[in-house]
């Protein structure tokens, strides 16, 4: 987990970072037509702001261009990460071959048996933007793991990654919930 950590951290660096969209959670609420209103993190792209609602037992901890969430799972990894577009990354316009070349950069260093499993374009809705998911295999240190990088084509300028990683049989469940979540993201009025 430590390689998978250190690798995310170098792909950022490696990645050019003009970040406007702003990950530090801040407490919000949501008030439906029914019910008590619902706890949500507000986050700020300029003057504009998102709702988000995370899946219930998750905690959030960072801000700025990466946040994470401590899941009921201690072994898996779910990040959301804001990433600025090289010249090379087109958006909506990018083919498959180039999404799955671009989203390999967020496999671990030091991972063994690599395996591109499938991209699935849309798994989840944002606002119109272009979505596409990229699943891998791999194994670091014998252990098996799975990887989705989730790329929101946020702006002309950045991207919005959701990476969810797992060991072992929970990933499907934790996936699941990950990309659930993510049609709560709405723009506050």
């Amino acid at each position: 987990m430590r390689r998978f950590i250190c690798g995310l951290a170098a792909a950022c660096l490696v990645l050019p970072a003009a970040q406007a969209l702003d990950l530090t959670p801040k407490p919000g609420t949501r008030q439906g037509n029914e019910g008590p209103p619902t706890s949500t993190l507000v986050f700020t792209d300029g003057k504009a702001q998102f709702d988000y609602v995370p899946p219930l037992d998750w905690r959030p901890s960072g801000g700025g261009n990466t946040l994470s969430f401590y899941t009921p799972d201690p072994k898996a990894l779910v990040k959301l990460m804001v990433v600025g577009k090289g010249n090379s990354q087109k958006g909506a316009s990018m083919s498959n071959d180039d999404i799955q070349a671009w989203a390999t950069k967020f496999i671990p260093g030091g991972a063994e048996k690599v395996e591109f499993v499938k991209l699935t374009p849309g798994p989840f809705s944002m606002g119109g933007r272009t979505v596409n998911e990229c699943t891998f295999k791999f194994e670091t240190g014998g252990i098996k793991t799975s990887l989705t990088v989730s790329m929101v084509d946020f702006s002309d300028k950045e991207w919005l990654l959701m990476l969810v990683s797992v060991p072992g049989k929970n990933f499907d469940q934790i996936r699941q919930q990950a990309i659930s979540s993510m049609f709560s993201w709405t723009a506050k009025q």
